[in-house]
């Protein structure tokens, strides 16, 4: 897997005409999910390939060309642009997005069942309706490394690519 080199997935998709009637959750759920799709596809490849899962982070995979190029500066698990990725302890990985709860509803869904836990916002535990402030929080969702292989699959089915 080779991220995009003109930038941005979103912008790549915005630019077909059938997004432009979109509202604005619609774009922000779309966005979510290209960015954690992107990073969980990045997570995947970077341990298929034996690295090191303690060096793991959103520069490390862009630097290897998993991500696109200026995704990302800062070398932090956790970056200024709304991204996560790392180890977590017993061997397992996060991957994270910032967004709204309800943009990022359908992602919960989507790899519930591959998460080992799921933290919304971060680092608090997901509960059934979060209260407080939920609009732009960060989703960490925790993956053993069979849920991960299984995410990224799912990931790559649901943008069309080849396996």
């Amino acid at each position: 897997m080779s991220a995009p080199r003109n930038g941005s997935c979103l912008r790549r998709v915005i630019r077909r005409g059938a997004d432009r009637d979109k509202t604005a959750l619609e774009m922000e759920r779309l966005d979510a999910e290209t960015r954690f799709d992107t990073l969980v596809a990045a997570a995947r490849k970077y341990l298929a390939d034996g690295r090191d899962p303690a060096s793991l982070t959103p520069l490390a995979v862009q630097k290897l060309g998993l991500l696109p190029p200026n995704w990302v500066s800062d070398p932090d698990v956790a970056t200024n642009n709304g991204l996560w990725l790392g180890p977590r302890d017993g061997g397992l990985i996060g991957v994270g997005v910032v967004g709204s709860y309800e943009a990022l509803t359908p992602l919960i869904a989507k790899y519930r069942g591959d998460a080992g836990q799921i933290y919304f916002p971060y680092p608090r535990a997901l509960v059934v309706n979060p209260k407080g402030n939920t609009f732009m929080r960060m989703l960490v969702i925790v993956f053993h490394r069979d849920g991960l292989a299984r995410a990224a699959a799912a990931g790559v089915e649901k943008a069309g690519a080849p396996k």
